[in-house]
């Protein structure tokens, strides 16, 4: 198939699924949401804790939990920044 050829087919298949887009409804995860995290260093979990909303569960293993995704997402991403520059020794 030609690049050509493939660009059309998904501009077609786009412009049908934005006509549909009434029909459609956003997923949600119920909540409560939970991520367990398990940590090379010991170090990394300790860091992780400076997160009020961070539960420590083991010597390397750390918890974040909360009733909407997107918080817990982000409740995690934040441990695994702080933990990765933990572990390159930057804190």
């Amino acid at each position: 198939m030609t690049p050509k050829r493939s660009q059309k087919l998904i501009k077609e298949a786009a412009q049908r699924a934005l006509a549909r887009l009434d029909e459609m409804k956003p997923h949600r995860i119920a909540g409560p949401i939970e991520f367990e995290i398990t940590t090379k260093l010991t170090s990394m979990a300790h860091m992780c804790t400076l997160f009020p909303t961070v539960e420590r569960r083991g010597p390397k293993v750390v918890a974040v939990r909360s009733d909407c995704y997107l918080e817990a997402y982000r409740q995690l991403l934040g441990c695994l920044i702080i933990s990765g520059a933990t572990a390159r020794g930057w804190l």
